[in-house]
């Protein structure tokens, strides 16, 4: 879930891609459709890439970042 835009983001780990793993997402909302995928790097295996944004994952959150300025942040719902 988005917390800035409240969008729900369908995303599945693959521990089997690189060395820290891959996250695939999707987003199916009326105002933004995507599918996007990053490898999960850095030295802790906390740094992503994906829509031009850097993220930093932490323990079922990832704060996403443009030029270094927070725009979103998701959260793990069940």
């Amino acid at each position: 879930m988005g917390s800035e835009d409240a969008f729900n983001f369908y995303c599945r780990f693959d521990p089997d891609q690189g060395k820290c793993g891959k996250l695939e997402c999707s987003v199916n909302h009326p105002l933004f459709k995507a599918h996007n995928s990053s490898l999960i790097e850095g030295d802790n295996c906390d740094e992503l890439r994906m829509w031009n944004l850097r993220g930093k994952a932490s323990c079922g959150y990832i704060a996403w970042f443009e030029r270094g300025e927070y725009r979103n942040g998701w959260y793990k719902t069940f």
